[in-house]
C-alpha cells in the first residue's frame, strides 16, 4: 500500500486497478529530463532496482568493481550524459528523492551497522562513493567548462530528524579544481510523508570520494514559524538565465517554505514579469497602461474605435457579459456565505473565475474583432489589464458593475493592440527616415567623389596635352596643380586638428564636470555621515536600544559590502543576474483579492 501511495504521488498515468494482482514490479526505474531554452531539469532515480553489475560502468567511464555495489545503470547514465551534452544549456537543476551528498562513508556505515532503522542506507548514493563521485566530477566539469553555467541539486529529505538544509560541495583534491571558489550547492527539503522534527539545526562536514562538503541550515532562504504546523514543505527554486556583457549566465535562489507561507509570500501575482520585449516596444509605466503619445494615437485610431464601439453597443456581447457574471458564480460575492455555490473567499477560486469569465467572453467575440484585440486568454495580457481595472472589488459586486468592468477590460485590450501597431509604424517610419538620410549622405559623398575624380582626370589630360605642346606652360601649370593639392591637404589637416582639439576640450569639460559631481557627492556623503554619527551619539545617550539596533544594521551592511568587494568576477555575475531577476518582479497591486468577502 505504501508503495502504491508513493507511486500515485508522482505518476498521473499509473492505474492502481490495472496494476492490481500483478504485485510490485521489481525492475522498474524512473528517471527523466526536461529542457526548455537554456534551463534543464534532470530527475534521477536513486533507488534503481537490481541490474547486472556489468551494466553499471557509467557508460564505460568506470572500470568494473563488483564490491562497489553500483546503483546507477548505464541506461540512466546515458540520460545524464545526454543532459550534459545540451549545447545551449546554461542552468541545470538535478532533482532526486534523497540528498546526493549527505554523510561521509564512515558515518554512513556506522548508522547502517548500529541502528536498525538506517538499514535502508545500503541502497543510498552515499553508500556508493565511486559512482557518486564520478557524477559530481562530471557535473562540476560541465559547470566550469563555460563561465556562467549553474548546477543546482534539489533533493528530498535525508531522515525524519531533519527539516531541511543546504550543502556546499567542493573539490577536495586533484589538479583541475584547486580553486576553492568552485562549488555546487545542494538544497534538501524536509520529509513529505514522514514526521517533521522540531530539530532545525543540522550541521555536518566531511569528505565524500574526492570532494568535501559542509551541511548547514538555509539561514537566508528559510522561513520557520514560531509554532509547529502539520503541512507539507517545499523547496522553492527560482531560476533565471540572463545575458550580460560576458555572455549568458545562470542564477538561482532556493528557499524552503511551508505550504501556507508559500501561498502567502509567493502568490501568482508575485511573479508577474514583463517580458524583455515590453520595455523595448512600449514606453511608460505598465500600471498606467502607458498614457503617453502612443496611447493617445491608439485611442484615436479608427479601427480601435470601431472595436470599442462593438464592445459598448453590441447587444449580444453586452448580454454575454451579464451572463458571465452568473455563469461563473461571481454573483456569489453578494450572497450570504451559506448560500454560495463555491468558496469565493479563496483568492485562487476568485481569480480563476475572473480569468474563466474573460476567456469565455473572448469566445463570444466575432473573428473580425478578435484581430483588433490583444489576446486576453494570455495570462500576461490579462494580468496587465487587471492591474489597472481591478484596483478595488466594486466592479464585481453587481451585474451592472461587472458589465462595466468587462467593457473596460476589452477596451484596454483594444488599446494595447493598437499601441503595438503604432509603435511598429513609428519604428518603421523612423527606420525608413534613417535609411533615406544615410542614403542621401552616401549619395552626396559619392557625387563629391565622382566630381573630384572627374576634375583630376580633366587636369591630368590637360597636363598631358601641355607636356606634348608647350613644356614651359606644362611646368607652370604643374606647379599650380601641386600648390592647390598641398593647400587642400593642409586644410584637411587643419580641420582634423580643430576637430581633435574640440573633442579634447569636450572631454576635458566632461571630466571636469564628472570630478565636480564626484566632489559634490563626496561632500554630501561626508555631511550625511556626520549627521548619522551625530544621531548615533544622541541615541547612545537617549535610546540605547535603538542605538544597538542601528549599530547591528550598520554591521550587517558593512559585512554585505565586504562580501561584495571580496567576491570573484563569476560570483558577481551570478549575483547581478539574480538582482536583475528580482527587479523584473512586479508586486501585485490587487491586494483586495487576498481578502475574504463577507
Amino acid at each position: 500500500v505504501a508503495w502504491e501511495y508513493q507511486r500515485s504521488l508522482w505518476d498521473p498515468e499509473w492505474d492502481p486497478a490495472a496494476a492490481a494482482g500483478k504485485g510490485r514490479p521489481r525492475h522498474e526505474a524512473f528517471y527523466t529530463s526536461w529542457f526548455e531554452g537554456r534551463i534543464g531539469l534532470l530527475g534521477l532515480d536513486m533507488n534503481e532496482p537490481d541490474f547486472p553489475v556489468e551494466e553499471a560502468t557509467c557508460g564505460g567511464e568506470l572500470p568494473l568493481v563488483e564490491a562497489d555495489k553500483p546503483l546507477v545503470s548505464d541506461a540512466q547514465w546515458e540520460v545524464i550524459k545526454q543532459a550534459l551534452a545540451q549545447g545551449e544549456l546554461t542552468t541545470l537543476i538535478v532533482a532526486s528523492e534523497k540528498p546526493i551528498v549527505w554523510l561521509d562513508m564512515k558515518r554512513c556505515r556506522q548508522l547502517w551497522e548500529r541502528i536498525e532503522r538506517y538499514k535502508w542506507m545500503v541502497d543510498h548514493w552515499c553508500y556508493r562513493p565511486r559512482q557518486t563521485g564520478h557524477l559530481l566530477r562530471r557535473l562540476m566539469e560541465w559547470k566550469y567548462a563555460v563561465e556562467g553555467r549553474e548546477v543546482i541539486f534539489v533533493c528530498g529529505a535525508a531522515e525524519p530528524a531533519v527539516v531541511g538544509f543546504e550543502t556546499l560541495i567542493k573539490k577536495d583534491k586533484g589538479d583541475n579544481f584547486k580553486d576553492p571558489d568552485k562549488v555546487i550547492k545542494q538544497t534538501c527539503t524536509g520529509p513529505i510523508t514522514a514526521t517533521v522534527s522540531r530539530n532545525f539545526e543540522f550541521k555536518a562536514t566531511g569528505k565524500f570520494s574526492d570532494f568535501k562538503f559542509e551541511n548547514g541550515p538555509l539561514i537566508k532562504g528559510r522561513f520557520f514559524p514560531e509554532m509547529t504546523v502539520e503541512e507539507h514543505n517545499f523547496a522553492l527554486v527560482e531560476v533565471c538565465v540572463d545575458k550580460d556583457d560576458d555572455g549568458w549566465v545562470g542564477g538561482s535562489k532556493t528557499q524552503i517554505l511551508a505550504r501556507s507561507y508559500l501561498e502567502e509570500l509567493y502568490s501568482e501575482q508575485r511573479f508577474f514579469r514583463l517580458p524583455q520585449w515590453w520595455d523595448e516596444w512600449v514606453l511608460g509605466e505598465p500600471e498606467m497602461l502607458l498614457k503617453d503619445d502612443i496611447y493617445m494615437l491608439a485611442l484615436d485610431d479608427y479601427d480601435c474605435n470601431t472595436v470599442r464601439a462593438f464592445i459598448d453597443d453590441d447587444k449580444n456581447f453586452v448580454k454575454a457579459m451579464g451572463g458571465a457574471y452568473h455563469r461563473f458564480c461571481l454573483v456569489d460575492m453578494t450572497r450570504p456565505k451559506k448560500l454560495r455555490t463555491m468558496d469565493i473567499n479563496d483568492e485562487r477560486v476568485l481569480r480563476g473565475q475572473i480569468y474563466a469569465a474573460l476567456e469565455w467572453l473572448w469566445e463570444q467575440v466575432p473573428k473580425k474583432h478578435k484581430l483588433n484585440l490583444a489576446f486576453i486568454p494570455d495570462r500576461f495580457v490579462a494580468n496587465l489589464i487587471l492591474r489597472r481595472s481591478l484596483s478595488d472589488p466594486e466592479p464585481l459586486l453587481t451585474e451592472d458593475n461587472f458589465v462595466h468592468f468587462c467593457k473596460d477590460v476589452y477596451h484596454q485590450a483594444a488599446v494595447i493592440k493598437f499601441m503595438l501597431k503604432w509603435i511598429n509604424k513609428i519604428e518603421h517610419d523612423e527606420l525608413n527616415a534613417e535609411f533615406y538620410e544615410k542614403e542621401a549622405i552616401y549619395a552626396e559623398e559619392r557625387a563629391n567623389a565622382e566630381a573630384q575624380a572627374q576634375l583630376e582626370s580633366r587636369i591630368n589630360r590637360e597636363l598631358e596635352e601641355l607636356k606634348a605642346t608647350d613644356v614651359d606652360l606644362y611646368h607652370q601649370r604643374l606647379v599650380e596643380v601641386n600648390t592647390q593639392k598641398r593647400k587642400k591637404e593642409e586644410e584637411a589637416v587643419k580641420i582634423a586638428e580643430e576637430k581633435a582639439e574640440q573633442e579634447k576640450k569636450e572631454a576635458e569639460a566632461a571630466e571636469e564636470a564628472r570630478q565636480g559631481a564626484a566632489e559634490a557627492q563626496a561632500k554630501f556623503e561626508e555631511e550625511e555621515e556626520r549627521k548619522a554619527q551625530d544621531e548615533l551619539n544622541r541615541l547612545a545617550v537617549e535610546d540605547p536600544e535603538e542605538y544597538n539596533s542601528r549599530m547591528q544594521e550598520m554591521l550587517e551592511m558593512s559585512k554585505a559590502k565586504l562580501e561584495k568587494d571580496s567576491e570573484n568576477p563569476l560570483e558577481k555575475r551570478y549575483r547581478m543576474c539574480l538582482n536583475r531577476h528580482e527587479k523584473r518582479m512586479v508586486p501585485s497591486d490587487v491586494d483586495w483579492l487576498r481578502q475574504p468577502f463577507t
